[in-house]
């Protein structure tokens, strides 16, 4: 029974230091978010932060909402920057938000009609939403561009 007990309370330790730690990581997230250098826009974001690190270190620890925050960051600072708008696409899309991506994709395929990963996306996103016509557009265009891709 002491072993029982023994175990319990090991178990709860690992799992209040995990909790810890993902806290330590989101409060790290927010102090670093939340910095005022003096060239802090209205938006709050510092353009001598590089938010896309941010973004994919949050993504790899599997902390995708802290991510979204850190690419809108992103995104904010340089609205032409496509690696960011197809990051902050792509992680909306993995959190349901499936408007927002699809308005980051539409955005990307702006600056370029034959951005493949932008037109694989939209599509994915297109056929959450039901329009599987628009969807259908977007993977015939993909074939046409990329007639070897597999993952079409």
């Amino acid at each position: 029974m002491c072993s029982r007990r023994a175990h319990s309370m090991r178990s709860s330790r690992a799992s209040i230091a995990r909790a810890g730690f993902v806290l330590l990581v989101v409060l790290s997230l927010a102090v670093t978010l939340a910095a005022q250098d003096d060239d802090t826009g209205e938006s709050g974001c510092s353009a001598q932060t590089d938010y896309i690190e941010i973004g994919l270190d949050a993504a790899f620890k599997g902390d995708d909402a802290a991510a979204l925050v850190a690419f809108n960051c992103a995104v904010t600072l340089a609205p032409d920057d496509a690696e960011a708008r197809r990051l902050r696409a792509e992680t909306a899309f993995a959190l349901g938000n499936v408007e927002s991506a699809l308005d980051d994709y539409n955005a990307l395929l702006e600056i370029d009609a034959e951005d493949t990963a932008a037109l694989l996306g939209r599509a994915r996103a297109l056929v959450l939403q039901g329009e599987s016509d628009a969807a259908l557009a977007d993977y015939n265009t993909l074939l046409e561009l990329d007639p070897e891709n597999v993952t079409v």
